[in-house]
């Protein structure tokens, strides 16, 4: 009669539980326990569909209680939400592209359980932000960044639908070819408003 692992259970050198991994009826793997901090309680749990990581959730702020959850496709992270102070409401999502670089982020910086800000991403790097400070489904403020630095920011200060406020910025961390198509961007909306006016 084949044996059939169900359960394996790994310790650490003091003797405290440290993983405890479940199988299903096929062998593989089901559900991972861990206790990354050596509290004795489990912090981090990992979830399995036919043997595939479909999902994850940990206590990373030692309370007990779940503040970090991830979703997975074909074995990599795909989204991650987070309740940063504890109060069980998600204050910002991450969705990753496929090489687990973020390519998005939804903010909740107010803390009343609506996302108001949000964020795109090229090869991880910041790109454009985009903020709803009252709440109405417009975006009022949208800030571009190169090198992940601010270099324009545009708003609507009446909420009438229309941006009425431009600023360019220069960082100082800039490399010299973002430096030039700063300048280009900002000569060319110059161009175009004086011909408009």
């Amino acid at each position: 009669m084949d044996e059939q692992l169900v359960r394996e259970e790994q310790y650490q050198q003091q003797g405290r539980l440290a993983s405890i991994m479940d199988y299903d009826d096929a062998g593989q793997p089901l559900r991972q326990r861990k206790d990354i901090n050596g509290d004795g309680r489990f912090d981090l749990v990992f979830n399995y569909i036919d043997g595939e990581m479909s999902g994850s959730v940990r206590d990373t702020d030692n309370n007990g209680e779940p503040n970090v959850w991830e979703t997975y496709e074909d074995n990599r992270m795909v989204e991650q939400k987070v309740d940063s102070d504890g109060d069980g409401i998600i204050d910002f999502i991450t969705r990753f592209d496929t090489e687990e670089h973020p390519f998005s982020m939804s903010l909740d910086n107010d803390k009343n359980g609506v996302m108001e800000t949000y964020r795109t991403y090229v090869s991880g790097e910041l790109s454009e932000e985009m903020m709803d400070r009252d709440q109405d489904g417009r975006y009022e403020t949208i800030v571009s960044f190169i090198d992940g630095v601010a270099v324009h920011q545009k708003t609507d200060m009446n909420s009438d639908g229309k941006y009425d406020t431009l600023r360019f910025f220069m960082g100082i961390f800039l490399t010299s070819r973002s430096r030039t198509a700063i300048l280009t961007a900002f000569f060319d909306r110059y161009t175009s408003i004086r011909k408009v006016n």
